[in-house]
């Protein structure tokens, strides 16, 4: 029992001084450095793709209001041609008949 005891604290004391080591050793803070650095231009270059989906989102429903604003135009064009020649052709009829 007291040989687990003195086993444990001994370990729990090496796994301490580890850590107070690896704090200390600048490879260690080199690479937590570098993989920080790393995690920032991931989520940078994550944040561009977004804003970029989201302009070209912005784009399609702009093109897509553009061409129903141009699909109606020709629609109203058409009628009133149509209009235009038709009510010009019913005088003509009324003329000749």
């Amino acid at each position: 029992m007291l040989r687990k005891k003195a086993k444990r604290d001994y370990n729990v004391t090496v796994r301490g001084l580890a850590e107070f080591v690896k704090r200390r050793d600048k490879r260690v803070i080199e690479m937590q450095i570098k993989r920080n650095e790393e995690l920032e231009k991931k989520n940078e270059e994550g944040h561009k793709r977004m804003e970029e989906l989201e302009r070209e989102k912005a784009e399609i429903a702009r093109n897509y209001v553009m061409e129903k604003l141009r699909r109606s135009r020709r629609r109203r064009e058409k009628r009133r041609n149509c209009t235009v020649w038709c009510a010009g052709r019913s005088s003509r009829v009324r003329n000749n008949g």
